[in-house]
């Protein structure tokens, strides 16, 4: 009877919501695809400020604002993703968090994991850690 269409009812109602739950997370987090990767990134650590530009070309603009002596670096190169997570080729600049703030051109190919937090996408390891962490703008 009644009581029996009211139990149906609230399942479907607490399924619905469930569903939209989960569609809302996965949405917010988890792994970008290649296509959503191009844009501008930002972070700020103890030793600068650092902008990323992706293109959708495959190359990359990297400025870095040393905090010390306000000097300006950049660097270009090439990126490609796979596997979640972005290998750049050609000369990205590495820098430092030890207080001296000296940059360096990390020799190889250095590889970052790319991820979703919070509907942004990120580009590094987990700042808690200490790691230098890009936010798409």
């Amino acid at each position: 009877g009644r009581s029996t269409k009211m139990k149906r009812g609230l399942g479907v109602l607490v399924v619905t919501t469930c569903m939209l739950m989960i569609a809302l997370v996965l949405h917010g987090f988890g792994f970008p695809n290649r296509s959503e990767l191009p844009g501008i990134y930002a972070a700020e650590h103890q030793a600068a400020r650092e902008t990323l530009a992706l293109l959708h070309d495959g190359s990359f603009l990297q400025r870095v604002s040393l905090k010390s002596n306000s000097r300006v670096l950049e660097a270009r190169g090439t990126w490609k993703y796979r596997d979640e997570g972005i290998e750049f080729h050609g000369g990205f600049l590495i820098t430092t968090t030890d207080g001296l703030g000296q940059p360096v051109k990390e020799t190889g190919n250095p590889r970052y994991p790319v991820f979703r937090w919070m509907g942004k996408i990120r580009i590094g390891g987990d700042a808690c850690d200490g790691a230098i962490q890009y936010e798409k703008q």
